[in-house]
Protein backbone atom coordinates (compact mmCIF):
# COMPACT_ATOMS: atom_id res chain seq x y z
CA UNK A 1 0.00 0.00 0.00
CA UNK A 2 2.83 2.72 0.92
CA UNK A 3 4.58 1.88 -2.79
CA UNK A 4 1.43 2.53 -4.37
CA UNK A 5 0.80 5.56 -2.22
CA UNK A 6 4.76 6.45 -3.21
CA UNK A 7 3.63 6.11 -7.05
CA UNK A 8 0.65 7.94 -6.88
CA UNK A 9 2.73 10.91 -5.23
CA UNK A 10 5.10 10.75 -8.60
CA UNK A 11 7.65 8.47 -7.65
CA UNK A 12 8.88 6.31 -10.35
CA UNK A 13 12.20 4.66 -8.53
CA UNK A 14 12.25 3.22 -5.28
CA UNK A 15 15.59 2.17 -2.76
CA UNK A 16 13.89 -0.15 -0.45
CA UNK A 17 16.23 -1.29 2.81
CA UNK A 18 15.99 -4.70 5.04
CA UNK A 19 17.74 -3.76 8.73
CA UNK A 20 14.74 -4.70 10.46
CA UNK A 21 15.23 -8.34 11.36
CA UNK A 22 18.81 -8.07 11.87
CA UNK A 23 19.38 -11.63 11.95
CA UNK A 24 19.72 -14.28 9.24
CA UNK A 25 16.11 -15.75 8.42
CA UNK A 26 14.29 -12.25 8.67
CA UNK A 27 16.56 -10.26 6.64
CA UNK A 28 16.73 -12.90 4.06
CA UNK A 29 12.95 -12.90 3.81
CA UNK A 30 12.51 -9.03 3.67
CA UNK A 31 14.59 -9.37 0.78
CA UNK A 32 12.90 -11.99 -0.71
CA UNK A 33 9.86 -9.62 -0.48
CA UNK A 34 11.82 -6.49 -2.22
CA UNK A 35 12.39 -8.61 -5.33
CA UNK A 36 9.19 -9.77 -5.33
CA UNK A 37 8.15 -6.34 -5.38
CA UNK A 38 11.07 -5.61 -8.56
CA UNK A 39 9.53 -8.11 -10.40
CA UNK A 40 5.46 -6.65 -9.70
CA UNK A 41 5.43 -3.59 -9.47
CA UNK A 42 5.37 -0.82 -12.56
CA UNK A 43 8.42 1.24 -11.58
CA UNK A 44 12.29 0.81 -10.81
CA UNK A 45 13.39 -1.11 -7.32
CA UNK A 46 16.64 -1.33 -6.32
CA UNK A 47 17.09 -3.91 -3.31
CA UNK A 48 19.49 -3.34 -0.45
CA UNK A 49 21.06 -5.12 2.21
CA UNK A 50 21.07 -2.95 5.52
CA UNK A 51 21.66 -6.05 7.74
CA UNK A 52 23.86 -3.46 9.97
CA UNK A 53 21.00 -0.88 10.68
CA UNK A 54 21.35 -1.81 14.50
CA UNK A 55 22.52 -4.57 17.00
CA UNK A 56 20.31 -7.23 18.16
CA UNK A 57 19.82 -7.18 21.86
CA UNK A 58 21.72 -9.81 22.53
CA UNK A 59 24.79 -8.73 20.85
CA UNK A 60 24.84 -5.49 22.51
CA UNK A 61 27.74 -6.38 24.31
CA UNK A 62 29.62 -8.51 21.98
CA UNK A 63 29.14 -6.01 19.01
CA UNK A 64 32.30 -7.49 17.11
CA UNK A 65 30.58 -11.04 16.82
CA UNK A 66 27.18 -9.57 15.14
CA UNK A 67 29.52 -7.84 12.49
CA UNK A 68 30.96 -11.43 11.91
CA UNK A 69 27.60 -12.82 11.21
CA UNK A 70 27.39 -10.35 8.69
CA UNK A 71 30.49 -11.02 6.98
CA UNK A 72 30.45 -14.61 7.32
CA UNK A 73 26.53 -15.66 7.23
CA UNK A 74 24.64 -13.30 6.42
CA UNK A 75 26.08 -12.00 3.32
CA UNK A 76 27.20 -14.71 1.25
CA UNK A 77 23.80 -15.65 2.03
CA UNK A 78 21.73 -12.73 0.07
CA UNK A 79 24.63 -12.89 -2.58
CA UNK A 80 24.15 -16.82 -3.28
CA UNK A 81 20.72 -15.64 -3.75
CA UNK A 82 21.31 -12.51 -5.71
CA UNK A 83 18.89 -10.93 -3.32
CA UNK A 84 21.00 -7.13 -2.76
CA UNK A 85 22.59 -4.48 -5.30
CA UNK A 86 24.11 -2.90 -2.41
CA UNK A 87 25.27 -3.06 0.81
CA UNK A 88 24.55 -0.54 3.80
CA UNK A 89 26.11 -0.28 7.28
CA UNK A 90 24.51 2.62 9.42
CA UNK A 91 27.88 4.72 10.78
CA UNK A 92 27.33 6.92 13.74
CA UNK A 93 27.68 7.50 17.40
CA UNK A 94 26.48 4.82 18.95
CA UNK A 95 26.36 2.70 16.13
CA UNK A 96 28.87 0.75 13.80
CA UNK A 97 32.23 2.16 13.97
CA UNK A 98 34.64 2.82 10.97
CA UNK A 99 36.53 -0.32 11.76
CA UNK A 100 33.65 -2.31 11.84
CA UNK A 101 31.98 -0.93 8.74
CA UNK A 102 35.28 -1.24 6.90
CA UNK A 103 34.53 -5.17 7.89
CA UNK A 104 31.70 -5.33 6.16
CA UNK A 105 31.68 -3.43 3.35
CA UNK A 106 35.25 -5.21 2.32
CA UNK A 107 33.25 -8.32 2.44
CA UNK A 108 29.95 -6.97 0.60
CA UNK A 109 32.56 -5.56 -2.11
CA UNK A 110 34.05 -9.34 -2.33
CA UNK A 111 30.79 -10.48 -3.33
CA UNK A 112 29.97 -7.92 -5.43
CA UNK A 113 27.90 -6.03 -3.83
CA UNK A 114 28.46 -2.17 -4.19
CA UNK A 115 28.34 -0.12 -1.10
CA UNK A 116 25.32 2.94 0.50
CA UNK A 117 26.50 4.36 3.91
CA UNK A 118 24.23 5.96 6.68
CA UNK A 119 26.72 8.72 7.35
CA UNK A 120 27.36 11.20 10.03
CA UNK A 121 23.94 11.66 11.35
CA UNK A 122 23.64 11.99 14.81
CA UNK A 123 27.44 13.05 15.21
CA UNK A 124 30.60 13.77 13.19
CA UNK A 125 32.72 9.81 13.19
CA UNK A 126 34.09 10.84 9.93
CA UNK A 127 31.80 8.10 8.29
CA UNK A 128 31.68 10.67 5.17
CA UNK A 129 35.80 9.98 4.85
CA UNK A 130 35.07 5.99 4.68
CA UNK A 131 32.27 6.66 1.92
CA UNK A 132 34.54 8.62 -0.43
CA UNK A 133 37.59 6.36 0.73
CA UNK A 134 35.91 3.13 -0.51
CA UNK A 135 33.83 4.73 -3.59
CA UNK A 136 30.42 4.34 -1.74
CA UNK A 137 27.87 5.47 -4.48
CA UNK A 138 26.08 7.58 -1.82
CA UNK A 139 26.23 9.00 1.79
CA UNK A 140 23.16 9.74 3.56
CA UNK A 141 21.82 12.22 6.21
CA UNK A 142 25.35 14.00 6.60
CA UNK A 143 23.79 16.23 9.21
CA UNK A 144 27.21 16.41 10.98
CA UNK A 145 29.77 15.92 8.47
CA UNK A 146 33.55 17.67 8.10
CA UNK A 147 34.71 19.72 5.71
CA UNK A 148 37.81 16.25 5.57
CA UNK A 149 34.65 14.13 4.80
CA UNK A 150 33.46 16.06 2.17
CA UNK A 151 36.77 16.31 0.54
CA UNK A 152 36.84 12.31 0.09
CA UNK A 153 33.34 12.66 -1.20
CA UNK A 154 34.25 14.66 -3.46
CA UNK A 155 37.67 13.23 -4.53
CA UNK A 156 35.67 9.61 -4.54
CA UNK A 157 32.87 10.37 -6.20
CA UNK A 158 29.75 9.95 -4.06
CA UNK A 159 26.53 11.42 -4.11
CA UNK A 160 25.29 12.56 -1.00
CA UNK A 161 21.83 11.75 -0.47
CA UNK A 162 19.77 13.99 1.58
CA UNK A 163 16.54 13.46 3.91
CA UNK A 164 15.24 16.66 5.20
CA UNK A 165 11.73 14.76 6.11
CA UNK A 166 13.87 12.86 8.79
CA UNK A 167 15.48 16.16 10.38
CA UNK A 168 12.31 17.50 10.65
CA UNK A 169 10.65 14.16 11.76
CA UNK A 170 13.39 13.76 14.75
CA UNK A 171 14.23 17.47 15.39
CA UNK A 172 17.39 16.97 14.59
CA UNK A 173 19.56 19.80 12.23
CA UNK A 174 19.66 19.72 8.27
CA UNK A 175 22.34 18.96 6.81
CA UNK A 176 24.75 21.43 5.35
CA UNK A 177 23.67 21.75 1.89
CA UNK A 178 25.03 24.56 0.43
CA UNK A 179 28.65 23.64 1.80
CA UNK A 180 27.79 20.61 0.07
CA UNK A 181 27.23 21.99 -3.00
CA UNK A 182 30.20 24.30 -2.95
CA UNK A 183 32.18 20.96 -2.68
CA UNK A 184 31.17 19.83 -6.08
CA UNK A 185 29.10 17.17 -4.71
CA UNK A 186 26.08 16.62 -6.00
CA UNK A 187 22.81 16.01 -4.11
CA UNK A 188 19.88 13.90 -4.00
CA UNK A 189 17.05 14.16 -2.12
CA UNK A 190 15.14 10.96 -0.45
CA UNK A 191 12.28 10.25 1.59
CA UNK A 192 13.84 8.03 4.23
CA UNK A 193 10.42 6.52 4.27
CA UNK A 194 10.28 4.11 7.72
CA UNK A 195 7.92 3.86 10.75
CA UNK A 196 10.58 5.44 13.03
CA UNK A 197 12.67 8.49 11.74
CA UNK A 198 10.50 9.41 8.79
CA UNK A 199 6.74 8.61 7.95
CA UNK A 200 5.79 9.85 4.62
CA UNK A 201 6.33 8.63 0.93
CA UNK A 202 5.25 12.06 -0.39
CA UNK A 203 8.94 13.13 -2.44
CA UNK A 204 6.58 16.08 -3.15
CA UNK A 205 6.87 17.37 0.43
CA UNK A 206 10.71 16.14 1.16
CA UNK A 207 11.76 18.45 -2.36
CA UNK A 208 9.40 21.37 -0.35
CA UNK A 209 12.07 20.70 2.89
CA UNK A 210 14.83 21.20 0.80
CA UNK A 211 13.95 24.32 -0.65
CA UNK A 212 12.95 25.75 2.49
CA UNK A 213 14.90 24.09 5.11
CA UNK A 214 17.64 23.14 3.26
CA UNK A 215 18.54 26.19 1.05
CA UNK A 216 18.07 24.76 -2.33
CA UNK A 217 17.08 26.52 -5.03
CA UNK A 218 13.88 25.07 -6.65
CA UNK A 219 15.72 24.36 -9.54
CA UNK A 220 18.44 22.52 -7.69
CA UNK A 221 15.84 20.44 -5.63
CA UNK A 222 14.32 19.39 -8.81
CA UNK A 223 17.09 17.58 -10.07
CA UNK A 224 18.41 16.33 -6.57
CA UNK A 225 14.36 14.32 -6.75
CA UNK A 226 14.95 13.04 -10.11
CA UNK A 227 18.07 13.35 -11.99
CA UNK A 228 20.64 12.79 -8.99
CA UNK A 229 18.16 10.32 -7.62
CA UNK A 230 18.35 8.35 -10.53
CA UNK A 231 22.12 8.80 -10.50
CA UNK A 232 21.92 7.60 -6.34
CA UNK A 233 20.72 4.04 -7.54
CA UNK A 234 22.83 3.84 -10.48
CA UNK A 235 19.51 4.27 -13.29
CA UNK A 236 20.80 7.97 -14.70
CA UNK A 237 20.96 5.90 -17.62
CA UNK A 238 18.05 5.45 -18.41
CA UNK A 239 15.71 7.49 -16.01
CA UNK A 240 15.32 10.97 -13.99
CA UNK A 241 15.22 13.13 -17.19
CA UNK A 242 13.79 13.52 -20.47
CA UNK A 243 16.58 12.89 -23.25
CA UNK A 244 16.42 10.44 -26.59
CA UNK A 245 17.42 7.31 -25.77
CA UNK A 246 15.85 7.31 -22.35
CA UNK A 247 12.77 5.34 -21.20
CA UNK A 248 9.84 7.51 -21.18
CA UNK A 249 9.31 7.71 -17.45
CA UNK A 250 7.85 11.05 -16.22
CA UNK A 251 4.98 12.87 -14.05
CA UNK A 252 2.78 15.33 -15.14
CA UNK A 253 1.74 17.67 -12.47
CA UNK A 254 -1.46 19.81 -12.17
CA UNK A 255 0.38 23.15 -11.30
CA UNK A 256 0.81 26.61 -13.18
CA UNK A 257 4.61 26.56 -12.67
CA UNK A 258 6.89 24.15 -11.67
CA UNK A 259 8.07 26.17 -8.66
CA UNK A 260 4.51 25.43 -7.07
CA UNK A 261 5.50 21.99 -6.09
CA UNK A 262 7.52 23.44 -3.61
CA UNK A 263 5.86 26.13 -2.25
CA UNK A 264 1.89 25.24 -2.21
CA UNK A 265 2.83 22.37 0.03
CA UNK A 266 1.46 19.43 1.58
CA UNK A 267 -0.90 18.75 -1.29
CA UNK A 268 -0.77 15.87 -4.44
CA UNK A 269 0.31 18.02 -7.54
CA UNK A 270 0.22 14.74 -9.43
CA UNK A 271 -1.83 14.44 -12.43
CA UNK A 272 -0.61 11.34 -14.27
CA UNK A 273 2.76 9.17 -13.48
CA UNK A 274 4.11 7.32 -16.46
CA UNK A 275 6.56 5.00 -16.45
CA UNK A 276 8.21 3.40 -19.21
CA UNK A 277 5.40 4.51 -21.90
CA UNK A 278 2.97 3.52 -19.72
CA UNK A 279 0.38 5.50 -17.74
CA UNK A 280 0.36 3.98 -14.52
CA UNK A 281 -1.86 6.49 -12.25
Amino acid sequence: AYAFSAIQHGTIALEIKSGYGLELDTELKMLRVINKLKKNLPIEVVPTFLGAHDFPPEYQNNRDDYVKLICERMIPAIADEGLASYCDCFVDKGYYTIEQARRIFDTAIHYGMKIKMHADELANVGAGKLAGEIGAISADHLLFVSDESLKAMADGGTIATLLPGTSYFIRMPYAPARKIIEKNIPIALASDFNPGSCFTENMQIISSFAVMQLGLSCEEALVASTLNGAAAIELADRIGSIEIGKEASFVVLNCKNYVDMFYHFGINHVESVWSKGEKIV
